[in-house]
């Protein structure tokens, strides 16, 4: 079953944010207008930005958001990367973090735009962009910082903080793989360090499929991932957008295809 609603659906990254209309059957049908989200970025912010990308948009009668931090019924609890200095892995500007605490977003975005506004955390979104309801699925996210969500037989479970639980060493997932520090890595380094990422989230989440996606998912080795079994795939893009759609209707079926 598809809902035959046009939803503006909203993907907020650490330094951009995307936005287009998708129709009921998860297929783009306007264009992708972007607009940069140059850390740190306030609540007021971040509604001006997503408010200018709508306005380039039309016929949008819902609106799905993923949000690159944690959220309780549509308001945030941590705004994560948004709220530091200078990205993943600098210091949080403490009045804009303050800011946050319990910002509702989703209200804030529907009375703005005027239509029903569901939030989400972004790789929550991008985990039902993936999801082929079938056993525990688990997606990473790999971009300027590094984010999970799980699906279990197609429901969407608690969102739990990976990058921020679990670490390599003394250093947390955002600073071990995030794009701060690939930068400074050869892609045989990339490459094995997320290798190393996965078989923890392994051994925490136990899951039947991965998908990979983000920025930085097509930099990895598809013979790298072959340690998986057949039960990692890397995602071809946009699932953090056109999965927005779910958080209407959790039965829309996957569109989205490995590479």
């Amino acid at each position: 079953m598809t809902t035959s609603e046009t939803t503006l659906c909203v993907d907020i990254g650490a330094t951009s944010l995307k936005a287009c209309c998708v129709n009921g059957d998860g297929l783009i049908v306007s264009s992708v207008v972007r607009r940069k989200t140059q850390a740190p970025v306030s609540p007021r912010n971040l509604l001006g930005l997503i408010d200018s990308a709508s306005r380039k948009l039309e016929g949008f009668s819902q609106v799905a958001i993923g949000f690159p931090g944690a959220l309780r019924d549509g308001r945030v609890i941590s705004p994560d990367n948004l709220a530091r200095v200078d990205g993943p892995g600098s210091e949080f500007d403490g009045l804009i973090r303050n800011e946050w605490d319990g910002f509702a977003l989703g209200r804030e975005v529907e009375e703005k735009l005027g239509q029903p506004t569901r939030v989400a955390n972004d790789a929550d979104v991008a985990a039902l962009g993936c999801s082929r309801g079938r056993g525990c699925e688990l997606t990473v996210t790999l971009g300027t910082g590094i984010g999970t969500g799980v699906v279990r037989d197609g429901q969407l479970q608690p969102h739990r903080e990976f990058s921020d639980d679990l670490r390599q060493g003394q250093i947390s997932f955002d600073e071990f793989i995030g794009e701060k520090t690939r930068k400074s890595l050869t892609t045989h380094e990339f490459n094995q360090r997320v290798i190393d990422v996965l078989h923890q989230l392994e051994k925490e989440v136990e899951f039947d499929a991965c998908y990979l996606v983000g920025g930085n998912a097509p930099r990895l080795s598809r013979d790298r991932l072959s340690a998986f079994e057949g039960r990692c795939w890397i995602m071809k893009e946009p699932v953090g957008l056109t999965g927005g759609i779910k958080l209407f209707s959790s039965s829309w079926p996957s569109s989205q295809s490995p590479v």
